[in-house]
């Protein structure tokens, strides 16, 4: 029994005790106080009737949906320092985010995007310069070329970049991939008694070596660091080496750890295919799956504290798109609304901080550049659609023949009162 019959059997209660009581002959048994019910009933029904509708409305409208089918976000795009390229690598939680870009000459610099500017961080005396992260205190690290064409890992604060050394001096390639807000950096330097490239911690003016082979890729507040070693991604915590394992292949990378200790990177899923790759997130002990839009490939680069994470996918025709993970979902950022209306296509989520502020690069009017996607509140007044309109309104029409078909058999019942 569904709602309206449940009222027409309420409300029509009282009429049918009157007229079994005419059926019987007992017209005296309808007294004063059961027409005085007959008028409750009406007027019961009158109101439910009138709050049914509006339920059967909103009703109607969450069936059908609404005009919002997407997060609402704000997309801005960063421009560049004169040139035609620029990509945002990270965001800070104050919305600053840095990354490269080519200028007017044609090089390539790193920069900070702050307050709707972007700064270019210059060099140390050679042409080139890369932004790969930035903490909580606006300093950046990454590598700059100096005038012997070296790169040298840096740290650029309060307008200066100063290189942070490397095992064998000026003279040997390093780089900055991550810094926490203490200023702590982690990256890579070549070294001379073995020639292989090793993770390595800058800290307070000293390096500490964390073994040959390897990469250092990211740090977080507690200093725990992200390397990549023997093809797998590790965790180095306090002396310790944590290997992440693998998605059940053979290799595994992580770009980014939070202060939660989770990881997002990608991985191989079959000991027989080593071409095609899957995003992850590194979580309490377990390697978790994240998919892909569609496609044969997806990588993560950019987790927030919340375990948001971000990157690429190919899609099933094989776009090159950005994707958002979160609550165990992929979303594909170029399905946002903002996004669409604005003229972009996104290829690559590289950050996201923990207000859900996004970085990364995409096309804008024929060139690439780095954008800034900001969630936004949005609210939004409730518009159906022409054919949840039609089934509102037949909804209506068959209440109404309900509540008629009832008050009719009201005023029937009174009528049979007054006549005796």
């Amino acid at each position: 029994m569904d709602f309206v019959d449940h009222l027409d059997v309420e409300g029509a209660f009282p009429v049918m005790q009157f007229f079994m009581a005419v059926w019987r002959g007992e017209k005296h048994a309808l007294t004063q106080g059961v027409k005085r019910r007959i008028h409750e009933r009406h007027t019961m029904l009158k109101n439910l009737t009138g709050k049914f509708a509006w339920l059967l409305y909103c009703n109607v409208l969450l069936a059908s949906g609404t005009a919002q089918a997407a997060p609402f976000y704000t997309i801005t795009d960063l421009g560049t320092l004169g040139g035609v390229f620029s990509y945002g690598a990270k965001i800070n939680n104050a919305g600053q985010v840095t990354g490269s870009s080519t200028t007017s000459t044609g090089t390539t610099h790193a920069f900070i995007y702050s307050n709707g500017a972007m700064t270019d961080l210059g060099t140390l005396g050679g042409s080139y310069s890369y932004g790969y992260d930035i903490n909580n205190a606006g300093q950046v690290t990454g590598y700059a070329y100096n005038s012997n064409n070296t790169a040298n890992a840096f740290i650029y604060s309060n307008g200066t970049m100063t290189f942070l050394g490397s095992l064998v001096g000026s003279t040997a390639n390093s780089t900055g991939s991550g810094i926490n807000d203490a200023g702590q950096v982690a990256g890579t330097s070549s070294s001379s008694s073995d020639n292989y490239n090793h993770a390595v911690i800058y800290s307070n003016g000293s390096i500490t070596d964390l073994g040959s082979n390897s990469l250092g890729i990211a740090i977080n507040n507690a200093g725990q660091t992200l390397i990549y070693s023997g093809a797998h991604a590790v965790i180095y915590k306090n002396g310790i080496m944590t290997d992440l394992g693998t998605l059940a292949g053979v290799m595994s990378f992580g770009a980014d750890i939070n202060n939660a200790e989770q990881v997002t990177g990608y991985s191989t899923f079959s000991t027989t295919n080593y071409s095609s790759y899957h995003a992850f997130l590194y979580s309490n002990g377990s390697m978790i799956d994240l998919g892909t839009l569609g496609g044969a490939s997806s990588y993560g680069w950019g987790i927030n504290d919340a375990g948001d994470v971000v990157g690429y996918s190919l899609t099933n025709i094989g776009q090159h798109h950005a994707f958002k993970y979160t609550a165990g979902q992929m979303m594909d950022l170029n399905s946002i609304v903002e996004v669409q209306d604005n003229g972009w296509e996104l290829y690559e989520a590289m950050g996201i901080n923990d207000a859900g502020q996004i970085t990364g690069y995409g096309t804008i009017n024929g060139q690439t550049h780095a954008f800034l996607l900001s969630p936004r509140l949005h609210p939004v007044t409730p518009v159906p659609e022409p054919a949840s309109l039609t089934l509102f309104g037949l909804g209506l029409v068959s209440l109404w023949n309900r509540r008629r078909r009832t008050m009719r058999k009201y005023r029937a019942a009174e009528l049979a009162h007054d006549k005796t």
